[in-house]
C-alpha cells in the first residue's frame, strides 16, 4: 500500500485556499484590499435623521492649549437634510474637499454616510460692544461616520464662518468650521456606560488599597515589610494608569435622542481650517486647529420663531 506524504508548506498552502475560500468577498475586500468596514446600517441611520433641527452654542477657547472659555457663540440652527451636498461654488472650491469629506478624524472619512445638505435655520448671534450682532453661517453640510464593530459614531456639521467675530481681545477668523459630536445606538450607549462604572469602580478598588498601603508604609517600623508595603502601592497606582478612564463615555442625561433609536451626545468639539488655508489629508488633521467645545439641544420645527438670548 503506498501512502502519500505531504510536505509542511504544501499543507500550510492548502490551508490557506481553503480559508481564503471560505472566506465573503467582503471580508477579503475590507480586511486585505480596502480598510476598515463602514457601519452597515450607516445610510439607514443618516437617513432616519432628516428634517431634525438641532441647536448649536459654541464655546471658544482663549487659544488652542487652554481650557478656558474666550466667549460663547449662539448658534446656528441648523435642520438635517438628505439631500446628497454636491454643488461647490468657486468662492467655495477652497473648501471641496472638506465639504464632501468634513470629518477631522483620521481615516473616518473612509467610513462616511457622504456630505449631505445642512438647512441653517437661524444664524448665530455673539453679544459685542456693538450689542448683539448676527453671524451668517453659510454652506452647511453634515455627515454620519460609523466604523463597523464600534459602539459608537460620529456626527459631523459643517459650515463657513464668513467673516471675523471679534469679542474683546479675541477674535476667530474666516475659516470653516467642524463640529463633532459621538453618537451611540441606546443598547450600546447602556452597554458602554456599564462598562464605565466598573472601570471606576476598579479605580476606586485601587485608589482605597493605595491609600491603605500607604498608611501602613508609614506606621510600619520593618525595613523589609516597608519595602513590601511601598511596592504595593505601586502596583495599585499602575493599575489605575492601565484602567481606562472611558471619559467619552456620557453620563444619563448628557445625551439627546434622535430618530431610529439613536442617542447624540450633547457635548461636542469645534474645529477651524482658515479660508484658505490649503488642503492635504484632511482625515490626517492638516490644517486643522481646535477652537472650542460645542454643545447640542434639540428643536421642534417651528424653531425658526424661536428666540435665544446670550446666557
Amino acid at each position: 500500500m503506498t501512502r502519500v506524504v505531504s510536505s509542511p508548506s504544501a499543507s500550510w498552502l492548502l490551508l490557506l485556499l481553503l480559508l481564503l475560500n471560505g472566506m465573503t468577498s467582503t471580508w477579503v475586500d475590507a480586511f486585505l484590499f480596502k480598510g476598515p468596514v463602514v457601519h452597515p446600517n450607516l445610510q439607514e441611520f443618516a437617513t432616519a435623521q432628516q428634517q431634525k433641527i438641532l441647536n448649536i452654542r459654541l464655546d471658544i477657547l482663549e487659544h488652542k492649549a487652554s481650557q478656558r472659555t474666550a466667549f460663547s457663540l449662539q448658534g446656528p440652527m441648523v435642520r438635517l437634510l438628505d439631500r446628497v451636498k454636491t454643488q461647490v461654488t468657486n468662492q467655495q472650491h477652497q473648501h471641496q474637499h472638506s465639504s464632501s469629506s468634513s470629518l477631522p478624524v483620521a481615516n473616518w472619512d473612509a467610513l462616511s454616510s457622504g456630505s449631505k445638505e445642512l438647512d441653517i435655520v437661524r444664524n448665530g448671534h455673539v453679544i459685542d460692544l456693538t450689542g448683539l450682532r448676527s453671524i451668517p453661517f453659510r454652506d452647511g453640510t453634515w455627515e454620519m461616520a460609523w466604523k463597523d464593530g464600534r459602539s459608537h459614531g460620529m456626527v459631523v456639521c459643517s459650515f463657513d464662518l464668513p467673516e471675523a467675530v471679534t469679542r474683546n481681545d479675541n477674535k476667530v477668523e474666516p475659516c470653516r468650521m467642524f463640529i463633532e459630536f459621538p453618537i451611540w445606538t441606546q443598547q450600546g450607549l447602556e452597554e458602554d456606560q456599564a462598562y464605565k462604572r466598573v472601570m471606576e469602580a476598579r479605580r476606586h478598588e485601587n485608589d482605597v488599597a493605595k491609600t491603605e498601603y500607604m498608611m501602613q508604609y508609614q506606621q510600619e517600623s520593618n525595613l523589609f515589610k516597608k519595602m513590601q508595603l511601598y511596592h504595593a502601592a505601586l502596583q495599585a497606582m499602575e493599575r489605575n494608569t492601565l484602567t481606562p478612564r472611558c471619559e467619552y463615555i456620557p453620563e444619563p442625561g448628557q445625551t439627546v435622542e434622535l430618530n431610529d433609536n439613536l442617542v447624540l451626545t450633547k457635548q461636542g468639539t469645534v474645529w477651524m481650517r482658515r479660508s484658505g488655508g490649503g488642503g492635504g489629508a484632511f482625515g490626517h488633521n492638516k490644517g486643522l486647529t481646535k477652537l472650542g467645545m460645542a454643545s447640542v439641544t434639540l428643536c421642534d420645527d417651528d424653531a425658526s420663531t424661536m428666540t435665544t438670548t446670550e446666557p
